[in-house]
């Protein structure tokens, strides 16, 4: 057994004890063991199900005295600025068995994209739920690619506004979408929470947005592309596989047909303009090869 799944199992073992369940339970049994043991003993011989029907009732008034005792324990903050995207990036890293990413917009940077990948890595379950919009950002896809090759989900919805991050232990509600320049422009707040008692209602909440119309699993299908890479310089450009560079950078370069770059996914790569892909995305290269037919230096004309 892997040090994964020990820590993920102590951790569970963890909750199944400490909970607001298991404390009720307990001061019900203590409170049986002083006062009413010979006496509901007699009882449940004499009346069962009104005995019974006492413990229940008692033992749902300590559940809620228990679970408000939870709740005033919580670690609950306040949190604004970098410190939240410092939270987002060590929910990630704390997480042993589950994460939720719900956040329209997403373009977050190198930084919290790897440790996204990191924890899908790990063996953790990551769920990515963002706006339909996105589905024609090449990064955004580029994560996608990356994401369900180690068992992750990315779903989207086109009136999606909430922003909620959490795992199984923090719960995370604020008004940042992973955007890169949101951490750094923006003025943002977020609530932080461990509570139990939220962490439950969220998840139902989560569960509620995936599985609600108008919600759908991403496929690569999904995605429409029209933002392409120069073959030369790896800047965006406009997707155009028979002028898959710019205009100034081919006269710049006296007409070298040669690229470091995939026009497709930006990868560094040798390609050329009657050959724009890398290796991965050959398939975009149709078999009529207009790029290499004709004068390349046409092509060019209306921009130089």
């Amino acid at each position: 057994m892997n040090l994964l799944k020990i820590a993920y199992y102590r951790s569970f073992a963890f909750r199944l004890i400490v909970n607001p369940y298991t404390l009720a339970f307990l001061l019900l049994s203590l409170i049986e063991a002083k006062y009413f043991d010979y006496l509901h003993f007699v009882q449940l011989k004499e009346s069962p199900i009104i005995t019974i029907i006492f413990m229940m009732v008692f033992y749902l008034f300590l559940f809620w005295i228990s679970q408000s005792a939870f709740r005033a324990v919580a670690d609950e903050e306040i949190l604004q600025g970098t410190s939240i995207k410092d939270k987002i990036e060590n929910l990630l890293d704390e997480s042993n068995h589950h994460v939720v990413l719900i956040s329209p917009y997403f373009n977050a940077g190198s930084i919290l994209i790897e440790k996204i990948i990191s924890a899908a890595k790990r063996g953790v379950k990551i769920q990515l739920v963002i706006h339909s919009h996105q589905l024609g950002s090449h990064e955004l896809f580029k994560v996608y690619q990356r994401l369900v090759s180690f068992g992750g989900e990315m779903y989207h919805n086109e009136k999606l506004h909430a922003k909620i991050y959490k795992n199984e232990k923090w719960l995370i509600i604020t008004s940042l979408n992973l955007l890169s320049a949101s951490f750094e422009n923006s003025i943002e707040v977020a609530f932080s929470t461990d509570s139990r008692t939220l962490q439950k209602e969220v998840s139902k909440l989560v569960s509620e947005i995936i599985n609600a119309e108008g919600t759908n699993v991403v496929s690569e299908g999904d995605f429409s592309l029209n933002v392409g890479y120069c073959i030369r310089t790896g800047a965006n450009i406009e997707y155009n596989k028979n002028r898959p560079v710019e205009t100034a950078e081919y006269w710049k370069s006296k007409k070298n047909p040669a690229g470091n770059f995939c026009h497709y996914c930006g990868a560094e790569a040798k390609t050329s303009i009657s050959n724009p892909f890398c290796d991965e995305h050959q398939s975009f290269n149709s078999n009529d090869n207009s790029a290499a037919s004709g004068n390349i230096d046409s092509k060019f004309e209306r921009r130089k």
